[in-house]
């Protein structure tokens, strides 16, 4: 099954500005404010594109832009292990419970991208929320990272150290 462009995220030193910008650009219309912004582009039959900013950490280089991906039905470990047998680098890990959560990964140049879990993993959360443990997944999860309070570019900006534990 496919995997799709859940968000494109663009850091901004100005969020406001950069939304009104996007938003007139892009003939989106504005949704969410601090800690980001989100421009949303309605399409056919409910759905929606999105491009979200996010406040850039202070050593950003402009032009960086990172892609968040999320497959449509394939779980997330599934993704990982072929995205890595493709050359991709795990880079970070945050887990939500339940095995649902995201990675930040690197492909073979060192661009950073997200990858979450499954629309399927996501749809399941409900039922997983009285029938499972919240901690209890995956040994994958052991050592995540908490869940971001917001999404944040600090952690991409420093790839060039290389992948935790490596």
């Amino acid at each position: 099954m496919p995997m799709h462009v859940r968000f494109t995220l663009i850091p901004c030193r100005d969020l406001e500005e950069q939304q009104r910008f996007w938003c007139a650009a892009l003939r989106g219309r504005p949704a969410g404010s601090e800690p980001y912004a989100m421009i949303e582009f309605p399409g056919g039959e409910g759905a929606c594109e999105q491009l979200l900013l996010t406040s850039a950490p202070p050593n950003h280089v402009a032009g960086a832009v990172l892609l968040w991906l999320q497959p449509t039905d394939e779980p997330l470990l599934d993704e990982v292990r072929r995205l890595e047998g493709m050359g991709a680098v795990l880079i970070e890990k945050r887990h939500h419970g339940w095995g649902i959560g995201e990675v930040t990964m690197a492909d073979p140049e060192g661009n950073a991208f997200i990858v979450s879990s499954s629309l399927k993993e996501e749809r399941e959360i409900p039922g997983l929320m009285d029938s499972k443990e919240w901690t209890a997944c995956d040994p994958f999860w052991n050592d995540a990272e908490e869940p971001y309070g917001r999404v944040d570019f600090l952690h991409v900006a420093s790839i060039e150290s290389g992948p935790k534990g490596g």
